[in-house]
């Protein structure tokens, strides 16, 4: 057979194989057998409940029913749970034959998570059934042990509301005490107290129905055991909720700022060389790359810039053999990278091309951390080159705050002047008048600091108009007239900050827009055998 019948007869094998394969692709095998599964478990369940049904009607003509449990049964009606029982499962079935039965039959593995999602539900389904069937025997069974430990059950139940009365009023000392502290979380304090104190007076008052029922002559033991069960419960749920409400009171305690008080951006330049040896046409090519060196922007820039694919330098191969290295780049540029052309040579290559391969900026930050009044500085944190963009006017600023008597959601990500936050907050100081009548935040002990960054006070006028059109809306670098006063480019920054790794950097010279133009290249991909 010649050759091209015989690549014709692979070809229209390879596919047939590939429609064979498509064709057996479907739904996962696992998935299916679950869901085939479905109607014996459906039937399995309409036999349980049946089953239930019939202890049921023989548990009603014994004289124990008769005697004890026809007053509850006609009160709650138990026969109801079996029909919705059956109810549940035959809406089961539909959804069975109505919708998963057709995903089976269409077998594509698209419908997958379709297909799980409903054998989720169904299980759900099934599993309601059961346990509601299984409700009138475990409230037969309730009951009866109701009857027999009552007093017993009425005791613990009593223990349980002596233990919920005790941490009910710890929480209200607690928060009584937060309002005297933090004023303007009165009203919310009280909303967050109500589900407390409604659980409370719910124990209150089924404890009260549990002693009258076991001291009457004929006890109500349904009222009884769902009064006692509800003191236990609720007495679970009033501890979690305690416990909720003290991390919040917590919350209100803790005070911090962050003031980001230098930046940095470290720029770096990854080289490639591809190499080969130029007297073979099948010698293979050799990829190496430099470790990254950290430069100056400005040969950052220069060498950033450059197109995809630029030759940097050569190696090439003479006519009459040896070689000779070129740049093509900038010279003082290449010299600033420091790159040994030889550098891992492979043996035997002749030729050799230099291009980018990466040209990555790392961002850094360092802050003044202010926390419940102590004061710490906190070593370089590398942050992302958009949030190094976003923050380039906030130099000297707060840049997150969260004051004393406020939420950890309440926490303002939005830049204000070094402690601006807290003034107006009797935690932090106090609004006192100057000789002309002028009135300016004077700072409590611990943040005196405060005072000393900016060379004055905060006045009442200034604070006022922050307070009502910035706060936590939009950055606030100073009034009309001053639009300077603070952040990065006001002249008490320029000064306060001469001597910062950002000013030591050009960095109140730098424009923004050539940081803003250093974020991550992606490059890679250099020239290959370009000169062949």
């Amino acid at each position: 057979m010649n050759r091209p019948i015989t690549c014709l007869l692979s070809a229209i094998a390879v596919i047939l194989a590939v429609t064979l394969l498509a064709g057996c692709a479907g739904l996962p095998q696992g998935l299916r057998d679950l869901a085939e599964a479905i109607p014996d478990q459906i039937t399995q369940a309409e036999q349980r409940v049946g089953e239930l049904s019939d202890s049921f009607q023989a548990i009603k003509q014994s004289s124990e029913y008769r005697d004890f449990l026809q007053r509850y049964d006609e009160r709650e009606n138990w026969d109801s749970h079996f029909q919705a029982a059956l109810t549940r499962l035959a809406n089961a079935s539909s959804v069975f034959e109505q919708t998963v039965k057709p995903l089976l039959d269409r077998n594509s593995p698209d419908d997958t998570e379709e297909l799980r999602v409903h054998l989720d539900r169904l299980g759900l389904a099934i599993r309601d059934a059961r346990e509601e069937a299984a409700r009138p025997g475990n409230r037969i069974q309730f009951l009866g042990d109701a009857r027999s430990q009552g007093p017993q059950w009425v005791d613990e139940a009593e223990k349980d509301l002596g233990l919920t009365k005790v941490v009910f009023d710890d929480l209200v000392t607690v928060v009584n005490q937060a309002k005297g502290d933090y004023p303007d979380k009165e009203a919310d304090l009280t909303a967050r107290l109500v589900p407390v104190r409604d659980l409370y007076n719910a124990s209150q008052k089924a404890a009260e129905v549990a002693r009258n029922e076991i001291s009457s002559a004929d006890p109500d033991y349904a009222a009884l055991g769902d009064s006692t069960r509800l003191v236990a419960e609720n007495f679970a749920l009033i501890q979690d909720q305690d416990r909720e409400l003290r991390e919040k009171l917590a919350e209100l305690g803790h005070s911090y700022s962050k003031m980001l008080v230098d930046m940095d951006v470290r720029y770096s330049i990854i080289v490639g060389r591809t190499s080969w040896n130029d007297t073979s046409d099948y010698a293979a090519e050799h990829t190496h790359y430099y470790s990254a060196r950290e430069v100056d922007q400005a040969t950052y820039e220069s060498i950033a810039s450059i197109a995809d694919f630029f030759i940097l330098a050569r190696i090439n191969t003479g006519f009459f053999g040896g070689t000779s290295f070129r740049v093509e780049m900038d010279q003082a540029g290449w010299n600033a990278l420091g790159i040994d052309p030889t550098e891992s040579w492979p043996r035997g290559d002749d030729t050799a091309e230099f291009w980018l391969q990466d040209a990555p900026a790392s961002y850094f930050h360092k802050y003044i951390i202010t926390e419940n009044g102590q004061r710490r500085e906190t070593e370089w944190e590398p942050v992302t080159w958009e949030f190094f963009e976003a923050n380039l006017e906030n130099l000297g600023m707060d840049i997150v705050t969260k004051p004393y008597g406020s939420y950890e959601e309440e926490v303002v990500n939005i830049a204000s002047p070094p402690g601006l936050a807290y003034v107006g907050n009797p935690k932090y100081g106090q609004w006192m008048e100057d000789n002309q009548g002028n009135r300016f935040w004077d700072w409590f002990g611990p943040y005196l600091f405060f005072s000393t960054l900016l060379h004055r006070p905060y006045y009442y006028n200034d604070w006022y108009g922050w307070r009502g059109g910035y706060y936590g809306q939009r950055p606030y670098y100073g009034p009309a007239g001053d639009p300077n006063r603070y952040g990065t480019y006001s002249q008490n920054t320029g000064t306060r900050y001469s001597n910062s790794t950002w000013a030591r950097t050009g960095g109140f010279e730098r424009q923004a827009a050539s940081v803003r133009g250093a974020g991550p290249a992606a490059r890679g991909g250099g020239p290959s055998r370009a000169g062949k």
